[in-house]
């Protein structure tokens, strides 16, 4: 017998280390860990603040031997949770002008974590073992924003988000060089680099190839007649806008090199993408949201399709699905997906269960109705208020 599909709360990042998969939920100063054998999440510890929820304070995290860094997108430092000891260490950041860290990528180089900071245009190299910060390097101009970032052997490779440039970090020697691409007309947005080709996206209805060595690109444009960007807004009666060309947000949310495609996780538009490392084509990954009402465009808070999690065995994308609310795991080699379902350790539901809990998100009725357990039973129409009452009172 099948069990009925069940959400799951919304990160940012899964870090996977074997069978297990650590995590911060996006709203939720809690660090969780999933396992995939036993399909169950259980709690490993609150994080050490006083708000018990916030919007992305620390949304991702990575896991290196006995320390899991949790890393922040609207706070000023990182923590470090030792698995070993079950404490917690606080590494502060020098954030100038009130800017908030905004660490979205980050790798583990010659025992050092190298984040890349977008909201301080920094890289931020911290010893692992003592949890302090060893040295830093601004990257860019002056006030300029710096978007996302990859790592290839001992160089990172960051793209501005203004200009058609990306920065080269030489780890080894700490120089920073600038690779300008002169024929790239769009912003940066998403990077993915297979060998010598850096694969780009940005604001147009277009995915390019640029060639580091040549300084070459080449531009592929033949996307699915019916790709569009949804109306999340809400500004017109029209459901998706398959008539642009140029849109005012990123076309996709994130490009990861996996198997013999490079993929294109969509951020306001309709389709996932790929594209053959061979034959250059472009073709549409299904997956049936079932979206035919503009109102459950806008029923979360990003506005948005998917968030990225994780890759797996080089084989395997981990997508989270906004609208549903479930993990989606594709098959690169198969071509083909499912949806990870995973039960919630009591101690998940109990830590739920002591914040506010809204009818409109799936997760939260899933807590609620783990709440029920064997009340499920007794509940009629007329005492459905008393016995929710009754039930928080009894859990406390």
């Amino acid at each position: 017998m099948n069990k009925r599909n069940e959400s799951i709360v919304w990160s940012d990042n899964w870090w996977l280390e074997k069978r297990n998969g650590w995590f911060v939920p996006g709203k939720d100063n809690i660090l969780l860990m999933a396992n995939f054998d036993k399909k169950k999440i259980s709690l490993v510890d609150k994080l050490p603040v006083k708000k018990k929820t916030g919007f992305r304070m620390y949304p991702r995290c990575i896991k290196i031997g006995q320390y899991i860094f949790c890393l922040p997108t609207y706070e000023k430092d990182i923590l470090r949770y030792d698995c070993k000891n079950k404490s917690w260490r606080k590494i502060s950041l020098t954030c100038e002008d009130e800017k908030r860290a905004m660490i979205i990528d980050f790798e583990i180089y010659e025992n050092k974590l190298y984040v890349v900071s977008k909201g301080l245009s920094k890289i931020i190299i911290i010893n692992i073992k003592q949890g302090i910060v060893i040295d830093e390097y601004k990257i860019g101009e002056k006030n300029e924003i710096i978007g996302k970032s990859v790592f290839e052997k001992n160089y990172i490779y960051i793209s501005s988000s203004v200009f058609s440039l990306i920065y080269e970090f030489d780890i080894h020697t700490n120089r920073i060089n600038k690779l300008w691409i002169s024929e790239l007309d769009d912003i940066i947005n998403t990077l993915c680099l297979d060998r010598n080709i850096f694969w780009i996206s940005g604001r147009k209805r277009a995915i390019y190839a640029w060639n580091k060595k040549n300084n070459k690109i080449t531009k592929y444009e033949d996307f699915p007649h019916t790709f569009g960007e949804y109306n999340f807004s809400g500004s017109s009666d029209s459901l998706l806008n398959i008539e642009q060309e140029k849109y005012m947000y990123p076309i996709f949310l994130e490009s990861v090199n996996v198997g013999d495609f490079i993929w294109f996780i969509p951020y306001k538009t309709n389709k996932i993408l790929y594209i053959g490392k061979k034959d250059y084509h472009i073709k549409e990954f299904v997956i049936d949201e079932n979206i035919n009402k503009q109102s459950k465009l806008k029923q979360h808070l990003m506005l948005a399709m998917y968030l990225f999690l994780y890759i797996r065995e080089e084989r395997y994308i981990g997508i989270y699905s906004l609208k549903n609310e479930l993990i989606l795991e594709i098959d690169s080699k198969q071509m083909n997906y499912k949806i990870l379902n995973f039960d919630l350790n009591k101690d998940v539901i109990k830590l739920y269960l002591n914040r506010p809990l809204t009818e409109d998100r799936k997760f939260d009725l899933r807590i609620f109705n783990s709440l029920l357990g064997e009340y499920s039973k007794k509940i009629t129409c007329d005492n459905v208020g008393t016995l929710i009452y009754q039930i928080t009172r009894d859990k406390g």
